[in-house]
């Protein structure tokens, strides 16, 4: 027992004449930027300010188009955004090009995009839909939405 409160002793000494002690710690990144909003709109007005929230809108069957914006801030470097539209069974029925954004590689403090959905391919399919939202192989946002049928519209 002597023996070991000897060790303790000298070993607490020996930290203690190395006055620190220092760990290798790895910070993160902070992310190179933010999703501010997703939305389903009827239509998108480029003039629009987009500084503030815009809420979604209903769609229905009898709509000509389906729109599905999102707001990004805060980008420092260039990134690619792709959407993927699926119906209520669950499969997929559109898949957009792949948007590059920010290609000059400067800082920008938002940006908005949009991908849209013709009325050919949701007419028929009413109930939740989804839209993923992503960017670089990671989900920036995912988007559920209702297409109402004429018997839905009808009925309020």
């Amino acid at each position: 027992m002597k023996y070991l409160s000897r060790i303790l002793w000298l070993v607490a000494l020996a930290l203690a004449g190395t006055n620190c002690l220092s760990f290798k710690v790895t910070i993160p990144d902070d992310p190179f930027y933010r999703l501010e909003y997703a939305v389903i709109l009827r239509q998108v007005d480029r003039n629009s300010d987009f500084s503030k929230p815009i809420a979604n809108d209903e769609i229905s069957t009898k709509d000509k188009t389906a729109f599905a914006l999102i707001k990004v801030c805060g980008i420092d470097r260039p990134l690619k955004a792709q959407w993927f539209w699926y119906d209520p069974t669950g499969k997929l029925t559109k898949r957009s090009k792949s948007v590059d954004i920010n290609v000059k590689n400067k800082y920008l403090e938002y940006f908005v995009a949009w991908d849209s959905l013709a009325a050919a391919q949701f007419a028929d399919h009413e109930g939740q839909w989804t839209v993923i939202v992503r960017s670089d192989n990671l989900i920036l946002a995912k988007i559920q939405f209702v297409i109402k049928g004429e018997s839905s519209l009808s009925a309020e």
